[in-house]
């Protein structure tokens, strides 16, 4: 396989700057801890229950072998590869962030024990994003593509907001683990995604 285009390169500098920039900036952010308190005060036991079934769609024990099982079917294998590349790319970025950031959690989370690793940013939201990408850029072609997006999208972003329901992540960790499955799938695809 080439090396990655220059255009890639652009995408992944692209993710790593803005990303360190919104992981700069969100250290002083008021308005991380006002949403959260917000959130707080909207708890319910039926959505405590809602909100903890919907994260684990974030999960790498979801994600990983649904890739797998794409990448082992002869008709999905290609779309299994680049979900698999999409994930193992996003959950790697976001773990070194975490590793260079070491953001604490926020300090009432509803999920006991605690996730382990700093807070910013968000894994279950780049992984999850970065999944539903593949599969959306896999499918884009087919009929149902339209309501397909609509479905995945929906599922993503309610993972992405159960994060902050449960108050294990701040809302710039969740939009930093979006964009930096957006800006890492876009640079994925235009490397490998015009051969697979």
């Amino acid at each position: 396989m080439p090396l990655p285009p220059t255009g890639s390169w652009l995408c992944w500098l692209a993710m790593l700057a803005l990303v360190s920039a919104l992981g700069f900036a969100s250290r002083s952010a008021y308005s991380d801890t006002a949403i959260l308190a917000f959130l707080a005060q909207q708890r319910t036991p039926a959505l405590d229950l809602f909100w903890r079934g919907i994260t684990h769609l974030g999960s790498l024990y979801l994600l990983l072998p649904a890739s797998a099982l794409l990448l082992a079917l002869p008709a999905t294998r290609t779309t299994g590869m680049l979900a698999l590349a999409s994930l193992a790319g996003a959950s790697l970025w976001c773990n070194a962030l975490k590793y260079l950031f070491d953001r604490p959690r926020p300090s009432f989370a509803l999920i006991d024990p605690m996730p382990v690793g700093a807070s910013f940013p968000s894994a279950h939201s780049a992984q999850v994003f970065a999944f539903v990408l593949a599969l959306l850029w896999s499918t884009r072609h087919h009929p149902a593509s339209p309501y397909l997006a609509i479905v995945l999208l929906a599922i993503a972003s309610l993972v992405a907001a159960s994060r902050l329901y449960l108050q294990v992540h701040y809302p710039s960790d969740v939009l930093a683990g979006a964009l930096l499955a957006l800006l890492w799938c876009a640079g994925l695809i235009h490397w490998i995604g015009k051969t697979i």
